[in-house]
Formats: structure tokens, sequence, C-alpha cells
């Protein structure tokens, strides 16, 4: 029983990645207001509807990373379910999140502040957290395997 436990651990890991995904999704609709606020503070000058513009604009390329991040959660998933490249699959996708969600939460805007609200931007790494850990337990369990089959798919 204690090995089934084990072995699923990063799988578990992958869903949580997924729901912390789709609810890191959810916040920047909730928190609008925050974006406004940031915008608004870094450009003083915009007019209301000016700030608006850009908090869609935001909202969008936060859907985008949204979609992408489940997409990317979904293909690990997979590829744990049929233990196929795995190790190479999760860490891929693990770097290629991480990097997309730092270069949101840090990117400069012409005002010379960050980009979006930092707040969200932090949020923005909550999933790769998950990530991490599964991607730590994979190749763990990569390396310890002994033999009896797959170590996530048991």
């Amino acid at each position: 029983m204690m090995s089934t436990l084990r072995s699923r651990t990063p799988l578990v890991l992958l869903y949580v990645g997924l729901v912390l995904t789709v609810a890191v999704g959810v916040v920047p609709f909730i928190a609008r207001d925050a974006i406004a606020d940031h915008v608004s503070s870094g450009y003083p000058a915009y007019s209301e509807a000016r700030v608006s513009e850009a908090v869609n604009l935001w909202l969008v390329v936060l859907t985008v990373l949204g979609v992408l991040g489940v997409i990317g959660w979904l293909s690990s998933i997979w590829a744990a379910r049929r233990n196929w490249y795995v190790t190479w699959v999760t860490s891929a996708l693990l770097v290629t999140g991480a990097a997309l969600s730092l270069t949101a939460a840090l990117i400069r805007d012409t005002s010379g502040e960050v980009g979006l609200a930092p707040t969200i931007g932090a949020l923005l790494l909550l999933p790769c957290a998950a990530g991490v850990a599964a991607v730590v337990l994979v190749w763990k369990q990569q390396f310890t395997l002994d033999g009896a089959g797959s170590p996530l798919a048991s």
C-alpha cells in the first residue's frame, strides 16, 4: 500500500498544479480592480477608458497563459499516466511554464514598474511550486524504480 501511495504522489501533484492553474486563472477576473489600480498608479495621466483597455489586455494575456498552463498540466498528466517520457515531458513543461510565469510577473512596462500588479504576478508562480515538487518526485522515482513497473501508472 505504501509503494502505491508513494508512486501516485507525483500524479496527485500534477492534478494539484492543474487545479491551482485554473484557480489562479480566475483571480485576475475577480481582482480586476487591483490591475486597474496598478495601471493607474504607473500611468496617472491615463483616462479611465485607457486604463480599462490596459486591464483588458492583461486579462487576455493572463487567459492565454492560463489556457497554455492547463494544456501543459494535462499533457504532463497524460505522460505520467502512460509513463511516456514522463521525466522529460514534465521537466520541459515545468521550465516552459515557469519561464512564462516569471516573464509575466516580472516584465517591466514603459513606466519602469512591473506591468502586472505584484500580487497577481506572485500568484502566477503558485502552480510552479506544485510543478517543482512533481518533477523532483518523478525524477526521484525514475532513479529508484526497482524494475517492478511504471513509477506512476500503478
